[in-house]
């Protein structure tokens, strides 16, 4: 609330809590804004984007519970290419490991940041996530 209204004061607290200097904070925030991390207009609070809630998910998410597991599988055409791409750069960025060619698997909860990235980038039809538990070996 403070930085939709006080945002002087909110980089001012921000800055003693964190020990960086309220510049760096700035600029921090202007650079996520214009990579379109944070949306905020003249009426609204400043949030994440999709894309945004994509970036910070690492920071945020938490593992699994009972040796649980996130199963990503796709079958994306050759004539998207590029977006198969887009998809194995964000699973390797979360973390996930490659079990085979288009199956990838993790221990941490990316069920939403998986869906808005399928959804953004239209694979909808051509990607399937599961949540497992491995039972053998142990």
């Amino acid at each position: 609330v403070l930085l939709a209204f006080k945002p002087g004061r909110f980089f001012y607290e921000l800055s003693k809590i964190s020990g960086h200097r309220e510049s760096t904070l700035r600029s921090a925030y202007n650079r996520a804004h214009r990579r379109g991390l944070i949306e905020q207009n003249a009426k609204s609070y400043p949030r994440l984007t999709k894309k945004g809630r994509i970036e910070a998910a690492p920071f945020v998410s938490h593992k699994l519970s009972h040796r649980g597991k996130l199963l990503v599988i796709f079958d994306i055409p050759e004539n998207k290419a590029s977006l198969r791409r887009e998809l194995r750069t964000l699973l390797k960025r979360l973390g996930f490991v490659q079990v085979q060619l288009s199956v990838w698997v993790t221990d941490m909860d990316y069920r939403t940041v998986i869906i808005d990235a399928v959804t953004e980038l239209e694979l909808e039809g051509y990607v399937e996530f599961y949540e497992a538990a491995r039972l053998f070996p142990v």
